[in-house]
């Protein structure tokens, strides 16, 4: 390969700095029918397009706004400008410059008071889509006891959407914080408070230094890239770099599963936040399920399909079949409900919070399977039954 093929690969994977897609966790990606397109509906720069089963991204749209981050429910997408921990240790500085009274801003009301606010007191961000319940309640379990989100025009703004998420992820934390005791609260408004104000504008100009500072980290990342990039290309040929299309099933006969990094957070962040009210809720976050057995066709598909092993299949010695779900492990991706071709499944936005912090499992038996797909005579059979003939025979 040239050394201006090189070049031009090497561009195109700094182009994707932004955001890192995991399309082993992407549910319409795992399965069509799952009919999922929340980042692509939240994007507000049309960076993000669904299209035959595939998530595209077109790194020249990014605005490395991480709305489509936030609204994903299984993880599929990992913002990287910042990364998750990286935004988190800037919101821990601000706790602990605020004494527990953190302000995250979006980058444009920022630009206009430059030099009336002291950056250690306030997180920068591109829009306040960044934001979601796992980083607001864990701020909440540090110790903070206010937390102020600010912007302001985001009704002209072109990343409105990215409003509408931080909007939801704010009344599903405050929901939270509310059942689990807590007094602190998030609120949204659109000018700085005045905590973070500066007596005197500053002799430096505060945009500059944020500027110098993302340049630094994002050449410190290309040139770790570059690197990488180089060593790979090293007395090696040409290399084909595209990936499996296909997700496949593992032995256990499910697809792979993985729970988001953002989910363990935010449980972690409720678990330190103490025993909860006894209550149900109604957020985004979580569903429960129902299934009606006497509908289901017993073909487990729910389970196969679970991104996060919330469903999962069981059966007994005795012979019993069926599927389990666990929903401090769900996600409300919604995945199972649309897949299911008998219309036996549904999901239930309520939730208890004695669900959401034990293990508990509700437990659904199913109907054998006349004709396991796994029998050496499946075909035949279901052929059989296709003509209603018993006469067919395999040889």
């Amino acid at each position: 390969m040239s050394s201006a093929s090189n070049i031009i690969n090497l561009l195109d994977k700094l182009e994707s700095l932004n955001l890192v897609i995991d399309r082993e966790r992407c549910v319409t990606v795992r399965n069509r029918n799952a009919g999922c397109q929340r980042c692509a509906e939240a994007c507000p720069s049309g960076c993000i397009t669904i299209r035959d089963n595939e998530i595209i991204a077109s790194p020249e749209k990014c605005i490395s706004c991480g709305t489509c981050a936030s609204v994903c429910p299984t993880g599929a997408i990992l913002p990287k400008s910042p990364s998750d921990s990286e935004l988190m240790e800037k919101c821990q500085s601000a706790l602990h410059a605020t004494q527990g009274k953190p302000v995250i801003a979006c980058r444009h009301i920022l630009d206009a008071a430059n030099g009336l606010y002291d950056p250690e007191k306030v997180v920068s961000v591109r829009c306040l889509g960044r934001v979601d319940e796992s980083l607001l309640v864990s701020l909440v379990s540090l110790g903070a006891e206010r937390i102020t989100l600010v912007a302001t025009g985001c009704e002209e703004c072109p990343h409105e959407r990215g409003a509408q998420a931080a909007k939801q992820a704010c009344l599903a934390a405050n929901l939270l914080l509310k059942t689990w005791g807590s007094n602190t609260k998030i609120q949204a408004v659109k000018k700085l408070p005045s905590r973070i104000r500066l007596d005197r504008p500053a002799e430096y100009d505060n945009s500059r230094r944020e500027f110098l500072s993302e340049l630094k980290g994002g050449a410190k990342t290309a040139a770790s890239l570059s690197v990488d990039f180089a060593l790979k290309k090293v007395d090696t040929a040409e290399e084909d770099v595209s990936n499996d299309p296909l997700i496949k099933v593992n032995e256990n006969g499910v697809l792979p599963q993985g729970f988001p990094e953002r989910r363990k957070l935010l449980l972690d962040a409720l678990d330190n936040l103490g025993e909860p009210e006894d209550a149900t809720i109604a957020c985004r976050l979580w569903s429960s399920v129902d299934i009606n057995v006497d509908r289901c066709s017993s073909c487990r598909m729910c389970a196969t399909f679970c991104p996060t092993g919330a469903i999962f299949k069981f059966h007994t010695k005795k012979g019993h079949i069926g599927v389990k779900h666990r929903p401090r492990q769900c996600v409300s991706c919604g995945t199972c409900s649309r897949i299911c071709h008998t219309g036996a499944l549904h999901l239930s936005s309520e939730v208890s919070t004695e669900a959401i912090t034990s293990a508990s499992v509700s437990r659904f038996v199913m109907k054998p399977v006349d004709n396991p797909p796994s029998h050496p005579q499946s075909i035949v059979r279901s052929l059989r039954k296709l003509i209603k003939n018993d006469q067919v025979y395999e040889r």
